[in-house]
This record gives C-alpha cells, sequence and structure tokens, in this order.
C-alpha cells in the first residue's frame, strides 16, 4: 500500500511524491472513513491486479490529485476508484492503464463522486473504458481520453450512473468501443465534445437499455464498418438496488433479443455534426422501444450500405425519430432504412437524402414518416409485407430521384419533384392510396402524341383524393397532336380509382404550338379512372364549339388542335409593328403642319426664313376584330395603344425661279405600341413593340401649292411578348424599312375654303428576328404591307391678326379610303411535324375621318393638332388618334 488516509482527522498532504505499489489490491493512495490525501505533482503507479491508483470510500473521504501522474498495469486495475459516498478531484496530470478491464476511472454507489478537469487519459487493455460512472456521478472537464482495446469506451454512465461532459475528445480504436454511453437508466450529459471512433462496431454516443443520453454541440466521427455516429436502443424495466455486473451492450446489428420494461432509452443532439465513413455504417440508428432527438444537426453518411438514419428490430415496441432543423445525407445508402420494426419518424425543417434511395422498408417493417416544411432527395422502395406511410405537409419538396413505391402517401400544401429523366428512362410512383390536399406533383413529359413517355403516378388498388396539381414539364417533346388516349400521367393498377376532382394542372402545358389540357379517362374508355394529357380541343364545350367545324358532318371530324394563346400572341407582334409604323409616316400635313411659308400662301412677312423645325406628340388607340375563329381564321382580335415622339429638320429649302420649291429633311422617333391580345377563348397577351426610327422626306411644292410628298423610314424593333399566365416573356428584335408617295392638289374656293384631293401610297417590309419561348422555336416571316389612300382634304384659311403682323389659320377635315393590298404576316411555331403557321391580316378596306387646325403663332412658330377616327367596312375594327406639334422657322 502506498499512501492511506483513514478517519475523519487523517489528512495526508504529499508534494511531488513517488508512490508505487507491486501486489494485488495494493492500492496506490486510499482513503476511507473520512480520510483526506491531498496531491500535488508526483506520480502513482500500480502493478498488481484490482490494484488501483487511487481510491476513496465511504462519506467525507476525499482524494484530491493536481497534475499527478498515474499508471496502472494489473487486470481491473482502476486508474481511480470511488465508491460509497467517496470522491476523487482530479485537476491536470494523467492516468495510464493497460490491465483488462482497468477503467481510468470508475465511480460505484450513487453517493460516489469523481470530478476530473485537463487530464489526459490512455487506456489499452480490453473492457477498459476512460470513465465510468457506474451507479455514480462524474463530471469530466476538457479530458483528453484514448481507448485501445475492444469493448473499452471513451466515457460511460451505467447503471443510473450519472456523468457530465464538457469539452474534451474521447477517441476509441478498439472493436465495439464506444465513445459516449448512457446505459442502465444512467444519464450522460456532454457539450462540445469531440468523438471519434476507429474499430468496427464502434459507435459514437450511444444509449441502451434506459439510458438517457444528451449531446448539445461537438462533432462525432466514426471511420469503422458496421458503426454508427448515435445509437438508441433497448427498453429498461427496474434497476438493481446495488451496482451489477455491467449488461453486455447491444451492438448496431445484433439478433433481435428483446428486453422487458416500460422504458426505452433517449438520445439526443442539438448542434452536434456526425460523420462516417465505414461500410455498413450508419450516422443515427434507433431500435425497438428507443427515441432519438436530433435538433441543429448535421449526420452525414460516406461508407457503402450505410443510412442517414437506421431502424432495427429488438425490442417489441415502436421507434421515435425526432428531427428538427438538421441535415441527414447519405452518399451511398438509404436516407431512412427500417428493417422488421416500426419506426415513427418526424421530420420538420430538415432535409433527408439518400442515394439511390431516400426510403427503405424492408423485412415487414413499418415507417410512419411525417415531413414538414422540408427537403426530401432519393427514390423510396417498399417491400412486400412492409408498410411505408409518408405524409408530406408545410411546403416539404420530395426530389424523387427513382422509381418508388410508397403504401400510403399524403401530400399537403407540398411538392413531389420528379428528377430529369436520365437516359430516356421516366419514373413511376405507386402508391396504395394517395391523398392531396393542395399538393403539387412535378412529372417530366416527353410532350408529344399519343402515349408519349411520362413520369407517372400510379395508385395500386386503393384511390387518390383531395386536390393535387399536377406540373407537367417538358422533356424535349416538340409538340404534336394527340389523336387519341393521350399521354398518360396518372395510372390506375388492380382496381384503384380516382376522384373527378383529385388532379388538376398546376399551370400551361405547352410544346410547339399546342396546349395540352388533362382529362380524366382515356378516351377509348379503357382506363376511366386514368389522368391523360391532350393537345385537342373538346368541340362540346364553349368557348372551343366557336372554333371547331360546324355543323358537324355525319362523318367522324378529325381532332381539332388546341393552340395555345401565346400563337394569338406572337401572330399579333408583326401586325402591330406595321400599323405602328404606317402611323409614323402619316401624311404630309399631319407630320409637319401647315406650310405657311411655301409658294402660293406665303407668309406676308417679306423676311420669311427658308430653314425650319418641327416636332410632334403622337397617340393612337384602337382595336382589330379579327377572324371570329382567332388564329384558326386569319388572325387574332387585339386591342393596341402606340404612343410616340418625332421630329425633324429640314436642311435644305429651295425656291426655284417658277415658284416652286423643294423641301429635304430628316427626322426622328421614339416610341412604341403596347398591345393586348385576345386567344379565343378570351386569354389575353400582351406584347409590348419598341420602335426607334430615322427617316428622311423630300416635299416638292408647286408654285400654285399642290405638293408631292415621299418619305423613306427606318425603325428598329424591340419586341417583348408575354401571355400573363406564368410562362416566360419572348423576346425578339427586328428592322422595319417603309416609303410613303403622297400628292395633293388644292383648289382654292371663295372666302378662303379649298378643297384638296389627295392620293398616297405606303410600303413597308419588317424582318423580325426567330426567337424561342419556352415551348417552341417562333419564326416570324418577313411581311410588307402595301396600303393606298384616297381622299380630300376640306378646310378654310384665315388671316388673322393687324395689319402690320398678320398670322394664318387654318382648319379642315379630310375622309379617306384606305385599301390594304398585302399586310398578311405569318407567324410560325415548330412542331414535331414541322412549323406551323398563323396569321394576323390586314387587308381589306377602312375608312377614316381626320380633322385638324393649324396656326401661326407668330412669323416663326406654328402649332398644329389632329384627331382622327377609322373604321374597317368588315368587322369592329377601329382606331382613334391625336396628334400634336409644332413648326419652327429660323
Amino acid at each position: 500500500m502506498g499512501l492511506f488516509a483513514t478517519g475523519i482527522n487523517s489528512i495526508v498532504n504529499a508534494t511531488d511524491t513517488t508512490v508505487f505499489t507491486t501486489g494485488s489490491n495494493a492500492y496506490g493512495v486510499e482513503a476511507i472513513q473520512g480520510g483526506t490525501v491531498n496531491l500535488t505533482g508526483g506520480s502513482v503507479r500500480t502493478t498488481g491486479s484490482m490494484a488501483w491508483g487511487l481510491f476513496a470510500s465511504q462519506a467525507n473521504s476525499t482524494i484530491s490529485a493536481t497534475n499527478v501522474t498515474i499508471n496502472t498495469t494489473g487486470g481491473a486495475g482502476y486508474g481511480a476508484r470511488a465508491i460509497a459516498a467517496g470522491h476523487i478531484a482530479l485537476n491536470g496530470g494523467s492516468i495510464t492503464t493497460s490491465g483488462s478491464g482497468a477503467d481510468a476511472l470508475i465511480t460505484i454507489d450513487s453517493t460516489a463522486t469523481i470530478d476530473a478537469a485537463n487530464v489526459i487519459i490512455r487506456t489499452s487493455g480490453p473492457t477498459a473504458s476512460g470513465a465510468n460512472g457506474f451507479y455514480g456521478k462524474m463530471t469530466l472537464d476538457n479530458l483528453a481520453v484514448t481507448t485501445l482495446g475492444d469493448n473499452s469506451h471513451g466515457a460511460r454512465a451505467d447503471n443510473a450512473g450519472s456523468v457530465a461532459v464538457t469539452g474534451g475528445a474521447f477517441t476509441t480504436s478498439g472493436a465495439s468501443s464506444f465513445g459516449l454511453l448512457a446505459t442502465l437508466g444512467s444519464t450522460l450529459t456532454a457539450t462540445n465534445a469531440t468523438v471519434e471512433t476507429t474499430g468496427a462496431s464502434g459507435i459514437g454516443a450511444s444509449a441502451q437499455f434506459g439510458g438517457h443520453l444528451v449531446l448539445n454541440g461537438g462533432t462525432i466521427t466514426t471511420t469503422g464498418t458496421s458503426a454508427a455516429g448515435l445509437f438508441s436502443v433497448g427498453l429498461l424495466s427496474a434497476l438493481s438496488a446495488t451496482p451489477a455486473v455491467p449488461t453486455a451492450l447491444i451492438l448496431l446489428d445484433d439478433a433481435a433479443t428483446p428486453s422487458a420494461g416500460p422504458t426505452g432509452s433517449t438520445l439526443t443532439a442539438n448542434g452536434v455534426t456526425v460523420r462516417t465513413s465505414g461500410t455498413g455504417s450508419h450516422g443515427a440508428s434507433v431500435r425497438g422501444g428507443s427515441s432519438l432527438a436530433l435538433n441543429d444537426s448535421t449526420l452525414t453518411v460516406s461508407g457503402a450500405g450505410g443510412a442517414a438514419l437506421y431502424s432495427s428490430a429488438y425490442d417489441a415496441g415502436a421507434s421515435i425519430a425526432q428531427i428538427s432543423n438538421s441535415t441527414l445525407s447519405s452518399a451511398q445508402g438509404a436516407g431512412i432504412r427500417t428493417s422488421g420494426t416500426t419506426l415513427n419518424a418526424t421530420i420538420l425543417g430538415s432535409s433527408l437524402a439518400g442515394n439511390p434511395n431516400l426510403l427503405e422498408v424492408v423485412a415487414n417493417g413499418t415507417l410512419n414518416l411525417i415531413a414538414a416544411s422540408s427537403t426530401l432527395t432519393g427514390a423510396a422502395v417498399t417491400d412486400a409485407g412492409s408498410t411505408s406511410n409518408l405524409t408530406l405537409q408545410n411546403a416539404t419538396t420530395w426530389k424523387m430521384t427513382g422509381n418508388s413505391n410508397v403504401s400510403n402517401l399524403s401530400n399537403t400544401s407540398s411538392l413531389i419533384d420528379f428528377a430529369p429523366p436520365s437516359g430516356g428512362a421516366f419514373k413511376t410512383l405507386s402508391a396504395i392510396n394517395y391523398t392531396g390536399v393542395g399538393g403539387t406533383i412535378g412529372l417530366n413529359t416527353f410532350l408529344d402524341t399519343d402515349g408519349a413517355p411520362s413520369d407517372r403516378l400510379s395508385i395500386n388498388g386503393g384511390t387518390a383524393t383531395g386536390d393535387t396539381s399536377l406540373r407537367v414539364t417538358n422533356a424535349g417533346g416538340g409538340g404534336e397532336l394527340t389523336v387519341g388516349n393521350g399521354i398518360l400521367v396518372v395510372d390506375t393498377t388492380n382496381g384503384g380509382r380516382t376522384a373527378p376532382t383529385a388532379f388538376k394542372l398546376a399551370g400551361p402545358v405547352v410544346a410547339g404550338p399546342f396546349e395540352y389540357t388533362l382529362h380524366r379517362s382515356s378516351a377509348d374508355a379503357s382506363n376511366t379512372q386514368a389522368w391523360y394529357l391532350r393537345s385537342t380541343l373538346d368541340c362540346s364545350l364553349a368557348p372551343n364549339a366557336a372554333v371547331c367545324p360546324s355543323p358537324p358532318g355525319p362523318a367522324p371530324q378529325p381532332p381539332v388542335p388546341n393552340f395555345r394563346p401565346e400563337t394569338s400572341l406572337y401572330a399579333a407582334v408583326p401586325a402591330m409593328a406595321l400599323l405602328y409604323g404606317r402611323n409614323l409616316l402619316d401624311t404630309l400635313h399631319e407630320r409637319a403642319g401647315e406650310p405657311y411659308d411655301v409658294g402660293g400662301r406665303t407668309d406676308p412677312n417679306a423676311d420669311a426664313p427658308f430653314i425650319g423645325g418641327w416636332g410632334r406628340f403622337i397617340g393612337m388607340t384602337g382595336r382589330r376584330d379579327g377572324d371570329a375563329r382567332g388564329v384558326y381564321g386569319t388572325g387574332p382580335q387585339y386591342a393596341y395603344n402606340f404612343l410616340g415622339l418625332q421630329a425633324g429638320q429640314d436642311f435644305v429649302r429651295r425656291e426655284h425661279s417658277d415658284g416652286s420649291r423643294d423641301h429635304l429633311g430628316l427626322y426622328f422617333a421614339l416610341g412604341g405600341a403596347y398591345g393586348r391580345v385576345t386567344h379565343y377563348d378570351g386569354i389575353t397577351g400582351e406584347s409590348d413593340v419598341k420602335g426607334y426610327s430615322l427617316g428622311g422626306y423630300w416635299t416638292h411644292f408647286g408654285a400654285t401649292g399642290w405638293y408631292f410628298d415621299t418619305v423613306l423610314q427606318g425603325t428598329w424593333f424591340d419586341v417583348t411578348s408575354n401571355a400573363n399566365r406564368g410562362l416566360p416573356s419572348l423576346t425578339t428584335d427586328g428592322a422595319g424599312i417603309g416609303g410613303s408617295v403622297e400628292a395633293g392638289y388644292p383648289i382654292n374656293l371663295r372666302h378662303g375654303f379649298f378643297i384638296e384631293p389627295q392620293v398616297q401610297v405606303v410600303y413597308q417590309a419588317i424582318d423580325f428576328a426567330g426567337s424561342r419561348d419556352v415551348g417552341a422555336q417562333v419564326r416570324f416571316d418577313k411581311v410588307d404591307s402595301l396600303a393606298s389612300r384616297i381622299g380630300a382634304r376640306i378646310g378654310r384659311d384665315w388671316n388673322i391678326g393687324d395689319d402690320a403682323i398678320r398670322r394664318r389659320l387654318t382648319a379642315w377635315i379630310r375622309p379617306s379610303l384606305w385599301h390594304e393590298f398585302r399586310g398578311n404576316p405569318l407567324t410560325e411555331f415548330s412542331s414535331d411535324t414541322g412549323f406551323t403557321p398563323f396569321q394576323a391580316t390586314l387587308n381589306g378596306t377602312w375608312g377614316e375621318l381626320n380633322a385638324g387646325v393649324s396656326g401661326q403663332m407668330n412669323s416663326n412658330a406654328t402649332l398644329f393638332a389632329h384627331v382622327s377616327y377609322q373604321a374597317r367596312f368588315e368587322g369592329k375594327s377601329y382606331a382613334y388618334n391625336g396628334k400634336i406639334g409644332a413648326r419652327f422657322n429660323w
């Protein structure tokens, strides 16, 4: 025996003392019956079996060791042992044991305590833990614990013991050696501890047989095979009042040998990072009757066959896993694997991923999984005889990467998102029963003709009810007319049934020029419960009947394609651009006002200038009635508004000896057209056509006031079109050229009245670049327009002002007749059978009535304004416009 203190008044103080014992049961330092030993520095060494380095027993017995080196080599040679209300306190120093069963620290008895801080611990024998709170209490602060033997744990709370760990590192390398362990009703709490296990079946942290383990922060790393980062298992019936031999621990894949009792083990991890890399090593495992809670934690599994969360049969009760704000992933195994047991799992605000499978339920297992506000990734596999009940809530997303089957699936305000097909392989999700409550299923479909491949939901013998939106993503199909059942997206097998309102489309489904709609029942009645996509119109429904052939003949009519609203929207773009361009070209008097300084009607001032400029604002609103059949006929209906600013400069004015004149100038214009296009079914879209124009003009005025006006104009267009139904906008641009030739001959009447017959020809050509929207290539054919006008301007001139400065005022009206000879733009949509053209014809005849007024403000400035109304003779197309401008001479 080394140092010994017995009795209340017995105190031993030793500094830098060396203690060495060699016999069995020869303790290095012993305090009993209230004795006290204080050690500072020095060393304690024992070599005999059950020769403990420090031993404190009975009330008020205390050993305090500061910076002491303790070494034991015998079997069961504990480094420090406290029993029966004994207390040991260690600060600094080290403990090394090499014997079998030689724990570095151990308490036995509920009143025994050990407090250790900043101690380096190393055990090398089998079944030798770094710290074992067996039916006692321990506080461990910032320890560095290493165990080398099999079944040797870093820190262990056993048989109702209590261990509190703060900081420190716990490293085990032996087989079946755990980093942290709470078993047999004991409690272990670890805060910011670092755990690493490298041996086979080495568990990072485990609660067993009613043990309670709480982790706050810290990291756990396991690299051995058949290991786990976290493990909760085993029921507890009752504890013996006196310590017993420690119960054999349960390993990850031990066969089920059920224990009895009402108390399951619990393991709670808050803010913990777990990594496992060994083959068959799981991130977390919970077995029968026990529970696991993960909060704000991360579990990463990289070994083959390792599940992020694993549950297998042990005790008869169901296991519980509650996961909150955590991330669980397996690179080569399931997200959750349940085998031969029942697991009730809840995932809240978390991410769970497996590769390839999210869920695996096997061997007559049952998984009840509720996921809320979470992201799930992988396929779901449920083998015969097993049951999987999956509930998705509160905006959960399941990224389904492979064919999946579940027993019962509930989708409440969540998304089941099928991953894009790989190698042309589409996926099927099979469920016995499916319930949707505002949920969404994202399918990939090759949008083509009947029987095209698609992801599918399959109802296998049960029912599909509720309200689910199908979000269909085109997987490369160019669009084609379906003439039969269409494309199957929801199937039923083994008597499965679907409610009539169970499914609807989440948004437009388009490919090529076609709109695909969702239909319950096959067209041939071979599967009345299934759901199909079709690109044809049901002519029995309004407003479809308006564009279907009427009346139907005795023979069956061919299917009518369901052209999407964008066919109308884009087809109207070139037409609106032509109308805008013609409005800029305009007529001489509307463009630049009255040329009061022109021969025959000159300014009364002798010093009239010969150079001038002009500018105007343009506004127009109109409606094109289109064909009653829209793009199924000659074009859609659209309303439009034009706004523009135009300004020009006369650069050359030349007066000839006979009184005639020539004016040459340039102008620019900024503006655009905004149109609202209506498809045959009333759906409207919007196009914004911006124009940037540069033009030149030459006007010849005869001596008697007649004129010949020519204009050449180039315009660059930028176009944005959107159908206002959740699809991306189409954008394109193009260039246009236009020219106008106009002539008028005024005939002066009495009292200042005049009549001026006019003729005009306007030609335009526009070439828009091809573009692509979400469903098709869109090609705009080069379009041209040839419009002519005949009319007569009827007006009166007044001289106003005094004799010194006379000013002119002119008011007039002009009826005109227009005719468009060409103006038949074509817009083409790609499809799997080629391009399909759509027109928005402008040809036809219309009348226009203009009214204008021009007045000199002084000899150098003229203001002018004009309004007009035009209407076609067929249909209900009309337009109003208003223009105001000024002309300046200098």
